[in-house]
């Protein structure tokens, strides 16, 4: 069985269905040069209002993402996918508020008050995983560290559809 870690930019980066043959661990990226990169790819106005912005959601989406992993992985992948057919619209992102998180939780059968107690342990997380991110000498997203028992393989640039698409490949291989 192969262990991914998939490092990934929440809004940027889009999934598909995840492939239950893999041990997935999607781990957000939230720092300036992602923001400004969602920024400018969303087509908003070049400002610093508009990078604090971005920055300030994405940071929120990712808390949020990994708040929910400790109800499980699958949990996360389903906010992950919810989130994603919400924010179709260049710019949508800006509109992620807590009443869009409440609506996920609520499909997801999860209550507020108990996911607000774990907004701590996420901010550290976060930091853990961007710390992380940079120790394997990573320079851009998506980027994959793809394990088995007895070697390690590194990818960049490599959307979460293609590295499915590639793992059943060498899998049906």
């Amino acid at each position: 069985m192969y262990e991914i870690q998939y490092y990934f930019t929440p809004v940027l980066d889009s999934f598909e269905p995840f492939d239950s043959n893999y041990d997935w661990h999607l781990k957000p990226i939230v720092n300036l040069a992602t923001a400004k990169k969602l920024r400018d790819r969303q087509g908003l106005t070049k400002n610093i209002a508009m990078l604090n912005a971005s920055y300030d959601r994405l940071q929120r989406i990712s808390e949020d993402f990994v708040s929910l992993s400790l109800y499980g992985r699958k949990t996360s992948r389903a906010f992950i996918l919810s989130l994603q057919d919400r924010l179709r619209e260049p710019g949508s992102f800006l509109e992620y508020n807590a009443s869009m998180r409440a609506e996920i939780l609520a499909e997801l059968g999860i209550e507020i008050r108990d996911f607000k107690e774990y907004r701590q342990f996420a901010k550290k997380k976060l930091k853990q995983e961007l710390y992380d991110y940079q120790d394997q000498h990573f320079a851009s997203l998506p980027a994959s560290l793809i394990l088995t028992a007895d070697e390690g393989l590194q990818l960049e640039k490599c959307r979460h559809e293609q590295l499915q698409s590639y793992l059943l490949d060498k899998i049906s291989a």
